[in-house]
């Protein structure tokens, strides 16, 4: 079991009125740029709804991740206060948004379904800060008329999340609060999020064995490398993925033969009779963590 204290401290947040949720507000999307404290206030949210109702927390950052590793969206699943019961990840192969659109759109949507399906009241959705720019505005746009909440809740820097906001103000079913960002809240580097990514990555894989698998028994989908050239496959992340495509394990191939159609890999050890399809990636890392490439 995981306590909501191993995710770090949730604070008072200011002491935050969460009168301002009442029992209609079922679903809260928390949006923000990078560093805003989104997080933070969703760890805040969660523990205090989990005092009294069943909720999820569903991470949709694929780079920064907390639930799963980086390419990963997550679902923690809490019944009952400070503890995490269930765990849901979905692929979508990049850790990054753009350009794997479709496959986050997915992910998020099919993770708040999978809550409710358990039987959760609350969903507290922390959304990526990938939001600068038209094409990551429209991503957030399609993902809110997806997703449905009954809330948004905004931190406020810079003009993007107005930009947004601007076109759910009208909506009757649909409460937004604006928040400002704190000031003792900073701005990560790039180096340290690469760092953070590339320990995930390592934690991830520490405890890997071999293995290898005839890949015809499977669907396949995602950036499927060339079958011709079997170079393209080594060192691909691919997820191996049950019947409903939550993943099973994510595996790195370290060879590819392709008389055989047999997929060499590391991976954790897994019940292969759980696997269902194997989803493929955009980018080759290496056992120690390390992206060293993009494929497509």
């Amino acid at each position: 079991m995981i306590t909501i204290d191993q995710m770090d401290a949730a604070p008072s947040h200011g002491g935050f009125p969460l009168d301002e949720f009442d029992e209609s507000t079922r679903v809260i999307y928390v949006i923000g740029e990078t560093d805003t404290g989104k997080s933070t206030f969703c760890r805040f949210l969660l523990k205090a709804f989990s005092e009294k109702y069943p909720t999820a927390y569903i991470d949709c950052d694929p780079g920064q991740s907390f639930v799963g590793p980086p390419t990963t969206l997550g679902a923690l699943i809490i019944r009952r206060s400070e503890v995490i019961e269930e765990r849901y990840l979905r692929f979508t192969g990049s850790t990054s948004p753009r350009g794997t659109l479709l496959q986050n759109l997915s992910a998020a949507v099919r993770l708040k379904e999978k809550a409710f399906e358990k039987g959760v009241s609350r969903v507290v959705i922390d959304s990526s800060g990938f939001i600068k720019g038209k094409v990551a505005r429209e991503f957030h746009f399609n993902l809110i008329e997806l997703l449905k909440p009954d809330c948004i809740a905004a931190f406020r820097r810079g003009y993007s999340v107005d930009l947004l906001l601007r076109n759910f103000r009208e909506r009757d079913k649909i409460k937004i609060k604006t928040m400002d960002v704190a000031e003792e809240v900073t701005e990560k580097s790039i180096i340290k999020r690469r760092l953070y990514r590339e320990k995930r990555f390592q934690d991830y894989f520490r405890d890997t064995e071999m293995g290898e698998i005839k890949i015809n028994r499977f669907g396949l989908h995602g950036n499927i490398p060339d079958f011709r050239y079997p170079e393209k496959w080594k060192n691909i992340l691919f997820a191996f993925c049950d019947r409903e495509n939550f993943v099973v394990t994510l595996g790195i191939v370290s060879e590819f033969d392709i008389s055989t159609r047999t997929m060499h890999f590391y991976s954790k050890p897994f019940n292969h009779r759980e696997v269902s399809t194997i989803q493929f990636g955009s980018i080759y890392l290496d056992t120690s963590g390390k992206q060293i490439g993009r494929y497509g």
